[in-house]
């Protein structure tokens, strides 16, 4: 009597993400030989769950700065290189580990890798306005990485004339009372380290005495580039 036995296969990109698959065992423990929730699509990494599709884990680092800056990063962006079972791996020792032993392809000097997905999705107080640009979105993502926390935007792509960069979704403001953690010295040395060939601001809200933060990812008026050291009147 012969037995017949099947070979179940798995191939994935290089952040674990399934793009290829053989055979019809079910098999819960797939990347890096952790368990794979179908419904969920995320894996449990004993400490807490990673989305592949993201190439993020779902929730903060329980040690948060300790970590690093980024409390969702999974082995420092370095997946081909670096492992991490526990879901705990600290980011200083990610990146210790990437100095011992580079990418294959390691970034400019300098320069913020490319994430394989965004981070999180932007925090918006009016749904639909955190549709930015390529551009935008991604000197939002080391925005928010410097800052070591999520910034909620008060105004986004949207409720501005058609010439403003808002309306482009080149813009975005964040007022103080729904950041009053954020401090102006926060704001310029994340925007000066993400920011490129653009303008921010600190400015007061349209006729009151509080203000909020503007940053845009185009030059401002005249092709004023960085950000001001004066508080600005509304759109001025």
């Amino acid at each position: 009597m012969s037995e017949s036995r099947t070979r179940t296969k798995y191939a994935y990109d290089s952040f674990g993400k399934l793009t290829a698959s053989t055979g019809t065992l079910t098999n819960p423990f797939q990347y890096t030989g952790r368990e794979f929730d179908q419904e969920t699509g995320i894996y449990e990494y004993r400490a807490r769950y990673y989305d592949p599709s993201a190439g993020r884990f779902v929730s903060e680092d329980p040690i948060n700065f300790w970590s690093g800056v980024n409390f969702y990063a999974y082995v420092g962006n370095s997946s081909v290189n670096l492992i991490d079972p526990s879901g705990l791996q600290p980011g200083w020792w990610n990146g210790v580990m990437n100095w011992l032993f580079p990418p294959v392809s390691p970034p400019p000097t300098g320069q913020w890798p490319t994430p394989p997905a965004p981070t999180l999705p932007f925090k918006c107080t009016v749904p639909g306005e955190c549709d930015f640009t390529p551009d935008m979105s991604s000197a939002l993502d080391c925005f928010r990485i410097n800052l070591g926390r999520q910034p909620t935007i008060t105004c986004g792509h949207g409720r501005h004339k058609d010439t403003d960069p808002h309306s482009r979704g080149e813009a975005t403001d964040m007022g103080h009372g729904s950041n009053p953690w954020l401090t102006t010295d926060q704001v310029k040395s994340a925007f000066e380290n993400c920011f490129a060939n653009a303008y921010g601001q600190e400015e007061y809200n349209d006729g009151g005495t509080t203000t909020h933060y503007h940053l845009q990812d185009t030059p401002g008026v005249g092709g004023a580039t960085g950000f001001s050291p004066t508080v600005h009147g509304q759109g001025k």
